[in-house]
């Protein structure tokens, strides 16, 4: 009895491995059952297509393979001409068509006529539409020579977010007969006593005057008896200046302004402090006195405005004021060392201030000369000097030309009674004795527009200024821009250039607008294998 109850247990437990066997089983079928069927499916399409393509006709299957060479194409065109292949956009702004005006504001260009323009403001805009990836800007403008004996134009490029441009000339008669000079790229020797080096050495040649008209950095000097001392500047000047700053630590700047209002159009004057590779490092507007239309020249109010930067490097720094129709009344900064490029000495009736002798110090490293200029006869004067504590004077006694006024290799105190003058030469000029000091170990000077002071006064001169060709009684310039090199700012794919005109800025050469006919620009983007 226990033999056959121990078989049926045994039988028991045979069957149920076997039925969970059976199950497993069955469940494995389940599983397999499905992608099967799937698999069955995709070959019967495949079977089918393989079927539909070579019983089909010929132009449905040619058809099917241009739809999908078509995106192939294009993302090719694409790629070749964005990234591998050099392009040339070109533009061409018809000036004296009828059509779309280029230049702005409206209120500095003329209507239409003759088929052209007429630039009647001292800085007149336009932009240029910059691809992405884009190198160079290649501007040509054709314009007609209406300039007053003297005068050039140049061409800037904005470099800043801020209102500020690289400027290089277009227009200086001056600089038509530069191949008279021996030359190094663009290094011009005018000092025969010196010997010619190239650009990347120039700046190694001490004590030597080198005239630009485009970026130059020289070295800087040390000074030794800096300090943090308020120093008030209450000579007015007329319009854009440019100084030279010695500062550490935290600088302040208090700037009163005055429009004269004598042209139509707001006044903002924009300041700028900069480092000696002319990076910004803080800025300051002072806005238009709401007056913009000309209101015979009446007195308008003051403004003021307060210019910071924290945490200077011990340095040579530049202080630039933009160029506006007003007066820079009053700069009370917190250095004992400033000194001017030029000056435009402006307490003067003529423009609604008291008149008071205006007094500038300087140094002499050689001979050489001043040039000093007025525009109206208020400008005639008597100008008294000290030469090394020596009393002497000059006669100023014309306007409309500049005079020259010798200088050796001394110390001079000059006093100005009457000003509106312009004031410019190769030494800096201070409005205080302890103010005076030398930024850099060489004198660099903009290049003017007179060679004999060219000759008598700088040593080296450094300009791409490319002759305008002649076409009848039509100029053209041409003048490139590297938009890497010169740190250009393009903003929403436009770059702002502009013309500089300084002799509209002044209302006695307002009959002298500048006629255009067109500007041609060439914009060049490289490619991969460029």
């Amino acid at each position: 009895m226990p033999v056959k109850e121990n078989w049926k247990k045994e039988f028991e437990k045979w069957r149920e491995e076997k039925r969970k066997k059976l199950k497993k089983a069955e469940e494995f079928v389940e599983k397999i059952e499905e992608p099967i069927e799937e698999v069955v499916e995709k070959v019967e399409e495949v079977e089918k297509e393989v079927y539909d393509y070579f019983t089909e006709p010929k132009h449905i299957k040619i058809l099917k393979i241009i739809a999908l060479l078509i995106p192939l194409v294009i993302i090719g065109y694409l790629m070749v001409n964005n990234f591998l292949v050099a392009q040339e956009f070109n533009y061409f702004y018809d000036i004296g068509s009828e059509r779309e005006n280029y230049l702005t504001p409206v209120t500095r260009v003329s209507e239409q006529t003759d088929g052209y323009r007429e630039m009647t403001g001292g800085l007149v805009y336009f932009d240029v539409p910059i691809a992405r990836g884009s190198e160079k800007v290649n501007i040509k403008v054709k314009f007609k020579d209406n300039f007053p004996k003297g005068w050039t134009m140049s061409l800037g490029a904005k470099d800043q977010e801020v209102w500020h441009y690289t400027y290089n000339s277009i227009y200086n008669p001056t600089l038509n007969n530069l191949d008279d000079f021996n030359k190094i790229e663009n290094v011009y020797l005018i000092n025969s006593d010196k010997y010619l080096v190239p650009i990347e050495d120039l700046k190694y040649e001490r004590d030597a005057i080198v005239a630009v008209d485009k970026p130059y950095v020289p070295l800087p000097n040390i000074i030794s008896d800096y300090k943090e001392k308020e120093t008030i500047i209450d000579t007015s000047l007329r319009g854009k200046h440019t100084f030279y700053i010695y500062a550490s630590g935290d600088l302040k700047v208090n700037v009163k302004k005055q429009d004269i209002n004598w042209y139509e159009g707001s006044d903002e004057l924009e300041i700028g402090l900069y480092d000696l590779e002319d990076n910004l490092i803080a800025n300051l507007t002072i806005e238009d006195d709401v007056i913009i239309e000309v209101k015979n020249k009446e007195t308008a109010k003051i403004q003021e405005g307060v210019l910071k930067a924290e945490n200077l490097e011990d340095g040579v720094y530049k202080l630039e004021f933009g160029d506006f129709d007003g007066l820079i009344r009053e700069i009370k900064i917190n250095t004992n060392k400033i000194v001017a490029e030029s000056v435009f000495l402006a307490d003067s009736s003529l423009y609604n201030v008291e008149i008071k002798p205006s007094k500038l110090y300087f140094k002499s490293a050689r001979t050489g000369q001043l040039r000093l200029i007025t525009y109206h006869s208020a400008g005639i004067q008597n100008i008294s000097y000290k030469e090394n504590g020596v009393n002497k004077t000059f006669d100023f006694y014309q306007e409309d030309a500049p005079l020259y006024m010798d200088v050796n290799a001394k110390k001079y105190e000059i006093i100005f009674p009457k000003n509106d003058l312009i004031v410019s030469g190769v030494p800096y000029f201070a409005f205080s004795e302890e103010n005076y000091f030398e930024p850099f170990k060489q004198k660099v000077v903009k290049i003017q527009n007179d060679m004999d002071w060219i000759k008598s006064n700088v040593d080296y001169l450094v300009t791409d200024y490319k002759k305008p060709t002649e076409e009848g009684e039509w100029l053209i310039a041409e003048k490139e821009f590297n938009l890497e090199g010169d740190s250009l700012f393009v903003k929403d794919n436009k770059l702002s250039i502009v013309f500089n005109i300084p002799h509209l800025s002044n209302e006695e050469y307002s009959n002298y607008t500048i006629p255009v006919d067109w500007i041609e620009i060439k914009v060049y983007k490289p490619g991969v294998f460029s």
